[in-house]
């Protein structure tokens, strides 16, 4: 086969089916068959048919006439030149050439004719596969394999130079470097998918989204309106903050934007100005930021030191601004308010900035449980304390200042001693306590990543003795967490936390451990097993749970990680219909952690060689596994399978 495509790819041939066919081999498209007949003549399919018979008859080899017959039939030609069924067979003389009839047409540059037709006709399966695998490239070239969307190098390449009317926003979400170091790079990809994801849900078909960078997102709306970009944004800033998805853990999911209205200009200035908008929405996070916006919004700083730490007085009464300016100017870079919604403005300006905010409760139009409120519902209580200056210190008042999330109390008259000491201790504690996040999620990742070490170091031991096990764990592990966050997605059945999907991916290294146990001569055996041997191989699941049972882990057995990794080593080969083994368990009556790693697992040796068996294309093994060839599997994990097909290509077996 490969000296027959090398054949149909050479210049020669090339030349041969130039002469025959019009062919754009761009795109591997077939246009036109000449034949010996008139120019306005087309050539009818019983004209055509008997050329074939004619010349299958005269030229075929070996007693293959009837194969050659019909690859030369009308029908097998219609289907050769157009996968859609579209062709034109028309008669008339090649240009530059002369007009001699089928044979010296078609042969011209060939010492076979009947490999060259042959040739010809299979030339149509080869093309139209270059056609696809360059369609796949360009998609690949201009779009982002994670989201789906086009990538920065589809913006810098065709879009950054254009001139533009309309709005552009750069969207970022938030603590993204937590995610990654606390959940691992899976739910990472997972924040990013599912933000894309709820992105496109709200433009519209002539917006444009490009993932700009690692946790950004370019939006391009060509001829749309302040009000309408500013609505857009808040919309999906708003369905962004709702997700509540169990991979993600403990975290919500937010962002925040910036955005900008070009009139004319280059695109490339105005992704630009909406980048520093955006790092300006960024200081508070979960905030929608643009230039109109940005242009309402207060900037009186008495400090001009931006070292100092930032703390914003909210009071009505001027003189109680003044008196705790006297008394922290100097200490403090200092941002005042003398309303609850100038107070809100000057959060959107500053966020984080703000190390602290003095907020009076007793106030006109918004008093301070109304502005604790606001606070509250756009998540800046999360990371900016509130000291509430009170004249009562009632215990109803304090009671519900506290549960809207006050973190301490200034009564007046003012002592300044008490003020800045208060202040001192509230900015220290919630600067330690984002230190100490940090810390805690490196803590975290580091410990993950030991225990992969460990679980890696035990799985190579069953590759010392099968070498086929290193890279069928490697693959394995990531089958089985693309599944669980597909399953996830797809159903809310099996309540899965991001720590049971990282435990199970995990613990799916061990589930052939106990192979270490099976004669090595069985174990790599080349070829089909005996029924003795089979059997003897089949012990290993039972094996492997005996391991997970011995020595020190007996005192470990209610940890969920070596809980899950028990599972997995006894029943990853039972099946769905009960015809498994060893206990030959039905439904999910199976851990959902042994179903998921015993479906990854058939995949996995299905498309690689063994030692037994040559490699599978990935279509076919999902045909397979669907039809039940291989054992019968959880319908919805065949259907995850499915759905991930062309991320496990790229991913694993690109």
């Amino acid at each position: 086969m490969e000296n027959h495509i090398q054949k149909i790819l050479c210049d020669s041939a090339k030349n041969v089916i130039e002469s025959v066919f019009e062919i754009d081999f761009r795109t591997g498209k077939y246009t036109t068959v000449f034949t010996a007949a008139t120019q306005t003549s087309p050539y009818g399919e019983q004209s055509w048919n008997a050329f074939a018979d004619r010349f299958a008859g005269n030229y075929s080899f070996s007693g293959r006439k009837d194969e050659l017959e019909r690859a030369l039939s009308l029908e097998n030609i219609k289907m050769a030149l157009s996968a859609d069924g579209k062709y034109r067979v028309y008669g008339g003389k090649v240009p530059g050439k002369e007009q001699k009839g089928y044979k010296e047409l078609i042969f011209t540059s060939s010492e076979n004719p009947e490999t060259a037709i042959l040739s010809i006709i299979d030339f149509s399966r080869i093309a139209d596969y270059y056609h696809k695998t360059i369609r796949h490239m360009k998609y690949e070239f201009r779009h982002d394999n994670i989201t789906g969307t086009y990538n920065r190098d589809y913006y810098e390449t065709n879009l950054k130079n254009l001139r533009m009317n309309g709005g552009v926003a750069i969207i970022d979400i938030d603590d993204f470097k937590i995610f990654n170091d606390t959940y691992g790079h899976n739910t990472g990809d997972l924040a990013l998918s599912e933000t894309s994801r709820i992105i496109r849900e709200n433009l519209s078909e002539n917006d444009i989204l490009i993932r700009y960078g690692g946790d950004e997102f370019l939006i391009i709306m060509p001829d749309v309106s302040v009000d309408n970009l500013e609505n857009t944004l808040e919309r999906i800033r708003t369905a962004i903050s709702s997700v509540r998805h169990r991979s993600l853990g403990n975290m919500r999911l937010s962002v925040s934007v910036g955005g900008v209205i070009e009139n004319g200009g280059v695109l490339e200035n105005a992704v630009y100005r909406a980048d520093r908008v955006m790092y300006i929405a960024k200081n508070h996070k979960n905030k929608v930021m643009t230039e109109r916006r940005l242009a309402k919004i207060p900037t009186e700083i008495t400090e001009e030191n931006t070292e100092k730490q930032l703390v914003l007085i909210v009071d009505d009464s001027e003189f109680n601004r003044e008196l705790l300016k006297e008394m922290l100017i100097g200490t403090y870079a200092l941002a005042e308010a003398s309303s609850g919604r100038q107070c809100l403005r000057m959060l959107d300006k500053y966020g984080t900035k703000i190390s602290a905010v003095l907020l009076d409760i007793i106030m006109p139009e918004m008093n301070g449980f109304e502005v604790l409120s606001q606070m509250k519902e756009k998540g800046y209580l999360e990371d900016i304390p509130v000291i509430m200056i009170t004249a009562d210190d009632s215990e109803e008042n304090l009671k519900k200042a506290f549960n809207m999330g006050v973190s301490d109390y200034i009564h007046r008259p003012f002592d300044a001693n008490v003020v800045k000491r208060r202040i001192q201790n509230i900015a220290f504690l919630y600067a330690k306590q984002r230190r100490m996040l940090s810390m805690l999620a490196e803590q975290i990742n580091s410990r993950e990543k030991n225990n992969r070490i460990m679980i890696d170091i035990l799985s190579n031991v069953v590759g010392c003795i099968n070498s086929e096990s290193i890279p069928h764990i490697q693959n394995l592990r990531k089958i089985t967490i693309m599944l669980l966050e597909r399953l996830n997605l797809k159903t809310d059945k099996y309540g899965l936390s991001w720590q049971d999907c990282r435990n199970i991916s995990v613990a799916s290294s061990l589930h052939d451990i106990g192979k270490v146990l099976i004669d090595p001569a069985i174990l790599n055996k080349p070829g089909k097993l005996t029924a003795k041997e089979y059997e003897i191989m089949k012990e290993h699941a039972v094996l492997g749970e005996k391991i997970l049972h011995r020595g020190e882990l007996a005192s470990f057995q209610n940890e969920p990680l070596l809980k899950i990794a028990i599972q997995i080593c006894r029943y990853h080969h039972e099946r769905y219909d009960g015809k498994g083994y060893p206990d030959g368990l039905r439904g999910d009556d199976i851990p959902l952690a042994a179903q998921v790693v015993g479906i990854a697992d058939v995949y996995d040796a299905l498309v690689n060689d063994r030692s037994y068996k040559k490699a599978i294309p990935g279509e076919t093994a999902l045909e397979m596994i669907s039809r039940g060839d291989c054992g019968c599997f959880n319908p919805i994990l065949i259907e995850c399978l499915k759905d991930i097909k062309e991320k496990l290509t790229l991913d694993i077996y690109g």
